[in-house]
């Protein structure tokens, strides 16, 4: 590989490694796109991880939401959220998604030779949806040039390498933003099908500590 091409492979590989489980192959472009890299090599750089082995694809037919905005933005200084109103925003979202077909990327165990981080650990068509909606939270963080991207890291990696953080939390999140000194600056959650009690649940855990949240 030549140092552009290394450069690419490294981004994208700490992407799949650190930060999420699967991108979409348009996730993939946007975000190699969003870090100045050009968007024709996107696909012959996956041909290439696939032909090392540190990445696999699958085509699948998926749905979930493209998100534009947090739906619920909480900090010490705001009080409880509408857990209802989040509740039906939620259900509607998801009731006006169609299924595509796209290609699915992860990591593999050797990735973790080369790279470090977790291997993608994908599960039945609900979970990699849920994954694939948080794929796209990041995506569009990278896209916006928000600050936080490099802090993000995602729930594998920080039940592997944070396990004290990890055990201090009431509910795991999608991903969370550290600061330097290695403590949770905000928890991030894609929103699933939720109800209005696993919203209730879910905010109690992360006021109990304190911890800023967004659910997208």
């Amino acid at each position: 590989m030549n140092g552009s091409r290394k450069q690419q492979s490294e981004f994208l590989m700490r992407v799949l490694t650190r930060q999420v489980r699967a991108v979409t192959l348009d996730q993939a472009i946007r975000i190699v796109d969003s870090n100045g890299l050009p968007k024709a090599s996107v696909r012959p750089l996956l041909a290439s991880l696939i032909e090392m082995g540190v990445i696999e694809t699958s085509p699948m037919v998926v749905a979930y939401p493209r998100v534009q905005d947090r739906i619920v933005l909480w900090h010490k200084h705001r009080g409880a959220p509408d857990h209802e109103k989040t509740r039906w925003q939620l259900s509607r979202r998801w009731a006006e998604v169609e299924p595509v077909s796209a290609n699915v990327y992860w990591a593999t165990p050797k990735a973790e030779q080369f790279y470090g981080g977790v291997a993608g650990m994908l599960n039945h068509t609900g979970q990699i949806e849920h994954d694939l909606g948080t794929a796209e939270v990041l995506t569009l963080a990278y896209e916006r040039n928000c600050r936080w991207t490099a802090d993000w890291i995602g729930e594998d990696l920080l039940k592997r390498e944070y396990p004290q953080l990890a055990g201090q939390l009431k509910a795991m999140p999608d991903a969370v933003t550290l600061v330097a000194h290695g403590e949770i600056f905000k928890a991030v959650e894609f929103g699933g099908q939720y109800s209005t009690k696993r919203l209730q649940r879910l905010h109690e855990a992360f006021v109990g500590r304190a911890i800023r949240y967004e659910l997208w």
